[in-house]
């Protein structure tokens, strides 16, 4: 692991959370999701993300059922109720609906 995702990875090391920022098409997704790969092939194949066989690179994106990695972003339209939480109107009433990044926090704990 070199260069960016090796900073990322260190953050992460350290603070278990990051926050990638800066105007559209700097490459925030790009590389965010290049350093999860590279993390995921590290801990799960012990070699980088390059030596994997196609079927573990489908197996780190889910193709095959699972989903270690999986992202979502947050845009400035977006409502606090549909990406945490919300009240949903029902037949009867309202429900406390789960929002996107509340749906994949919850997924994630799952996950061992």
């Amino acid at each position: 692991m070199e260069g960016l995702n090796k900073q990322v990875a260190g953050m992460l090391e350290r603070k278990h959370q990051i926050i990638l920022y800066g105007p559209p098409g700097t490459g925030k997704t790009l590389h965010a999701v290049r350093a999860a790969r590279e993390i995921i092939a590290r801990d799960n194949f012990n070699r980088l993300s390059a030596k994997l066989s196609g079927a573990e690179l489908e197996r780190i994106y889910g193709r095959d059922g699972s989903a270690p990695l999986a992202f979502c972003t947050f845009h400035p339209m977006n409502f606090y109720e549909d990406f945490i939480e919300g009240y949903r109107p029902t037949g009867d009433g309202f429900k406390l609906e789960p929002g996107i990044f509340r749906r994949m926090v919850n997924a994630a704990g799952s996950e061992p």
